[in-house]
Parts: C-alpha cells; structure tokens; sequence
C-alpha cells in the first residue's frame, strides 16, 4: 500500500509542471517565415494565429562591425506591406520588432503601412545611410 502512495506522490510533481506548460503563453511557440514583397524577403514572427498578426522579425547585432545580425538583413528603399502571407493563411502587420533592422548599413528608406501600430526599440539602429522613414499616423508607439 505504501509502495503505491509513494509512486502517485512522485507521479504529481510530474503533472504538475505538464500543466503549467500546458499554460505557457502561445507566444512561447510563435513562428517565424519569410515573404518576399517589392523585392525584398524580410522573416515575420507570428503574434497571435488567432487574430492573424504579425510583426519582423526581432533581431540584433554582435560585433563591432555587426557581422552577425539577426532579424532582417535589407538594403536600399523597402516598402512594407500591410499584409503578408505564410502560403496558407494571410496575416496582417501590426509592429516592427525591437531591433528588426539594426545594423542594416545599406537600407536608404522605408515606407511603413497604415496596419503598423508599434515600432520596437532600436527597430532602425546602426542603419547608417537610413534618410527617410514613411509613418503612418497609426503609429502610437515607438522604442
């Protein structure tokens, strides 16, 4: 009897961290993927399958010449589009993630869509020959 109250005892702490995994936010398992508009492939992260939003891709540099960036890696004019598409669902743009475009040296210009509301925290660091960004007034916060 003893033997199989210790084995349920051991088997709780077990099914206690399965639900709380199981609670976890979704963002937790967001996604990412890559679609190519007006010439340009930028890699988008899911925020929410539900409401069909995304944002670029977060990113950042390391080094001193930023040989490993992540994010996206632009140049020269980019326009971004309202919505993109993973190849089955479509999904609509709503933030420009925290350092999506640091140390992109080349990119000149972007143009920013009505669908953005948020611009991440150095979204354009290190963009050296940036001179123009087009944002919408549906913008209502910036990093």
């Amino acid at each position: 009897m003893s033997k199989k109250l210790h084995n349920r005892a051991a088997a709780l702490p077990t099914l206690m961290w399965l639900m709380l995994i199981a609670l976890l936010p979704a963002q937790l398992s967001a996604r990412d993927f890559d679609y190519t508009y007006e010439g340009q492939t930028l890699t988008y992260t899911v925020l929410d399958e539900d409401a069909k939003t995304v944002q670029t891709k977060e990113g950042s540099c390391v080094g001193y010449n930023h040989e490993n960036c992540s994010g996206n890696n632009v140049s020269g004019n980019l326009i971004l589009p309202e919505t993109v598409s993973d190849g089955v669902d479509t999904y609509t743009v709503t933030d420009i993630g925290r350092s999506s475009f640091e140390g992109c040296r080349d990119l000149i210009s972007i143009v920013i869509p009505n669908s953005v509301i948020t611009i991440g925290q150095c979204a354009f660091e290190r963009c050296l020959r940036l001179r123009s960004v087009a944002t919408p007034n549906s913008v209502t916060y910036i990093g």
